[in-house]
């Protein structure tokens, strides 16, 4: 990926993360962190990653709040970052926690296995 891509990129997720704390008022969408941001080499797409608290309903309903309040993302993106082309925006839930943590399980049973085996010798 080419340097320009990247800073693009780093800078949609800085001022998404901006605008979600301060612009966006949506009393249904809880505390929402943008994860990452994938933009096409061309610039014309950006996957906007985000992760949200709450049961798996919460996070349907938040990227479902999300991707209607698109147009005005974009709007706000605009004025912040000075390109020829605002990307479009997608947005997707960011599953890093949740694998992590049921890798996290997975290891610890292991672990406790491991020390049922060395104990009972």
């Amino acid at each position: 990926m080419n340097r320009r891509v990247i800073r693009v990129a780093e800078l949609i997720k800085r001022e998404m993360g901006k605008i979600m704390i301060a612009d966006f008022k949506n009393k249904e969408v809880g505390f929402v962190t943008i994860t990452d941001v994938e933009l096409t080499p061309d610039l014309k797409l950006a996957k906007i990653f985000f992760s949200v608290y709450g049961p798996p309903e919460k996070q349907k309903q938040t990227q479902q709040i999300l991707a209607e309040a698109t147009p005005f993302f974009r709007k706000e993106i605009g004025h912040r970052i000075q390109l020829r082309f605002v990307p479009e925006l997608r947005f997707h839930y960011d599953q890093t926690q949740e694998k992590a943590g049921h890798v996290f399980e997975i290891l610890e049973k292991i672990k406790k296995e491991e020390e049922k085996k060395c104990s009972g010798k």
